[in-house]
């Protein structure tokens, strides 16, 4: 039960607060992690591979072309079987490259972003457009999109992160974004208090 989250954001919630999309990013982020765990790369995290139900539980979908990298780093190949999407494609999956953990980052980021913003992290409204934006443009930044996001400049760097061209520069694992995003909460919570 629940609705694709993409749909969600389109015709009920339109962009989710911060400390909302953090409750509902850290279930993404466990689910993630879980598979990250078993050494299965999901290749095709985006908001409408995440349902979420009335009580912000959310669960993932469609691991139609998750791989196993742990005893065949071939098997991750894309150039082998289907890609996945391209506005969340990251840069080596475009390239048919080897794609680690880190690839699943890169596409959590996107879908991170688009939670907050509701909005195309590129302004490129066609395949090869979003492709090349992909491999070689930095997104919109956040704040451009939702200027609420202004007093949680946390949530900017967190993206920024995450969405690193070069898999080495973006987060190492699941567990340290999800660090990332915990401080954030607790800081968002706190300037709450201080507003009330």
């Amino acid at each position: 039960k629940g609705n694709q989250l993409d749909d969600y954001i389109n015709k009920v919630s339109g962009p989710i607060n911060e400390i909302r999309a953090i409750d509902i990013f850290l279930q993404v982020l466990d689910g993630i992690h879980h598979i990250h765990k078993l050494n299965i790369v999901h290749r095709d995290i985006k908001p409408s591979n995440i349902i979420i139900d009335e009580n912000d539980k959310i669960k993932l979908l469609d691991f139609g072309i998750a791989k196993d990298y742990s005893n065949d780093p071939n098997l991750t190949v894309v150039g082998q079987s289907v890609g996945g999407t391209p506005m969340y494609m990251s840069p080596e999956q475009i390239n048919g490259e080897v794609i680690d953990s880190r690839s699943d980052i890169y596409s959590l980021g996107l879908t991170l972003y688009y939670m907050l913003s509701a909005k195309s992290p590129f302004s490129e409204s066609n395949i090869s457009g979003i492709l090349a934006a992909q491999l070689f443009k930095t997104p919109i930044p956040i704040i451009e999109q939702n200027s609420q996001l202004a007093s949680c400049p946390a949530l900017n760097w967190i993206i920024d992160r995450a969405t690193e061209k070069k898999p080495e520069n973006r987060f190492h694992s699941i567990l340290q974004m999800k660090q990332a995003l915990e401080i954030a909460l607790d800081d968002g919570r706190a300037s709450l208090k201080l507003v009330e």
